[in-house]
């Protein structure tokens, strides 16, 4: 028995080793965690990109949305972008 839990655990080891050499390493991540957005990782370009310069009409592919900070929320680890049925910026 004991001769299985330290098999079970020098394959643990090794695997452990073997997966931190070869995974790529992490820089930056947003858990989401709260309920406001982090205006300190994040800054929501509201509007139709218009207002920053003629060429980002549509946000540069004419897309026809119009975003507002109103339609975002954190909830559960996530961030959430509503898409809703509205009229604005017209």
């Amino acid at each position: 028995m004991s001769i299985r839990l330290f098999s079970t655990a020098l394959l643990a080891a090794c695997l452990a080793k073997a997966t931190a050499q070869t995974c790529p390493t992490l820089i930056w991540s947003d858990e989401f965690d709260g309920s406001n957005l982090n205006a300190d990782n994040w800054t929501p370009q509201i509007g139709d990109g218009c207002d920053i310069s003629v060429d980002l009409c549509g946000w540069g592919n004419n897309e026809a949305q119009f975003y507002r900070s109103q339609n975002i929320a954190v909830a559960d680890g996530s961030l959430k972008i509503n898409a809703l049925r509205q009229t604005f910026g017209e």
